[in-house]
């Protein structure tokens, strides 16, 4: 009901007049689809394959009617993930994990992001069910992964390979944490940012900022790995598995070069359902690092491209963000046995 209210004001009245989306693209994608074009081969598709469905399905409305269908088909996505947490939250037989495994596999081939989740479940699943659980679900994982990616690296390997080097390729986005922290130079006088467009995005272009990417890229990686380590060396049972999720996304999130403000819905089922003292701590400091960025996206976006003093709010956001990940870690880390059987 919470996200349902939050949804519908988001998309009406004030905040009707003021999005700044990209339905425009995904509506040239899955016209094209409709159309007999293949991905990768006959358009260039920034996206992982299993993306497709969600740019074709609202496309199979009117043109004028595609936004409304696909805020629609986000918003039943969005309640899909919440109830879907909860059901995986139920379940402990084999069968569920394996099912969950292809799932995670799905993810990962329509965002990528979801693939910090699997070592997490692998680890929960050789501690639950033994190594060969650990190695049935990785088959189960790299099977669905592999439907989706292996038509297009047959029909357009180029194409595919064109689509990954774009992404790994992105300059220091500017709303990310390194961009952030540059914008909070420029009002003090200390840098002088240069602003460009590309890859769909607004970025800080210099030696700089390029520095600035690959360092954050390196220090994403290893803030994950560090998730990843700590969850393998406790037995904190299914606690541990939710405050390990939300902190290998948070990392993701905060530290990636590339940050949208669509990128916090990936926290939206993972922080609320940290439980105890850390859990509250992590939903507040979340809580106001999504107000914090309704602040100034997206109607004052573009004072931010500017470089006027509204990149303060995505410095602070930014910062926001860092703390929820060292709020999760610091729960993550804690020393003691938790019950490998919860609820």
């Amino acid at each position: 009901m919470v996200f349902t209210v939050s949804w519908g004001l988001l998309h009406a009245g004030f905040w009707q007049r003021t999005q700044i989306v990209d339905t425009p693209v995904y509506q040239h994608y899955g016209e094209a689809v409709l159309d007999g074009r293949v991905p990768y081969r006959d358009f260039d598709l920034e996206y992982p394959p299993a993306a497709l469905p969600i740019f074709v399905l609202p496309a199979l409305a009117r043109a004028d009617d595609y936004g409304g269908a696909f805020e629609l088909l986000m918003w039943a996505c969005g309640v899909a993930a919440i109830v879907s947490l909860g059901l995986a939250l139920a379940a402990v037989d084999a069968g569920s994990t394996r099912v969950g495994f292809a799932i995670l596999g799905l993810a990962a081939a329509a965002k990528i992001y979801p693939f910090v989740l699997l070592p997490l479940a692998l680890v929960w699943a050789a501690r639950r069910r033994g190594t060969r659980e650990l190695w049935v679900g990785l088959g189960c994982f790299a099977a669905v992964v592999a439907a989706c990616f292996l038509p297009f690296l047959i029909l357009a390997p180029g194409g595919v390979a064109h689509s990954i080097g774009e992404q790994l390729g992105r300059p220091l986005q500017l709303e990310s944490l390194g961009a952030s922290l540059l914008l909070a130079a420029q009002q003090l006088g200390l840098y002088e940012a240069t602003v460009t467009s590309s890859h769909g995005s607004q970025n800080l272009a210099g030696r700089l900022p390029d520095s600035l990417a690959s360092i954050q890229t390196a220090f994403q990686a290893v803030a994950v790995a560090v998730v990843w380590a700590l969850f393998a060396t406790r037995d904190r049972g299914r606690e541990g598995l939710l405050v390990a999720s939300a902190a290998a996304v948070a990392a993701f999130v905060a530290f990636g070069k590339v940050l949208s403000p669509q990128f916090l819905i990936w926290l939206l089922p993972l922080v609320p359902a940290v439980a105890g003292a850390p859990g509250l701590a992590a939903a507040g400091v979340f809580a106001v690092a999504l107000v914090t960025t309704q602040l100034w996206f997206p109607f004052r976006y573009w004072d931010v491209v500017a470089l006027e003093p509204t990149g303060w709010l995505v410095f602070v956001r930014d910062l926001l963000l860092v703390g929820l990940f060292a709020i999760l870690l610091a729960a993550l880390s804690r020393r003691g046995r938790g019950e490998l059987h919860s609820g």
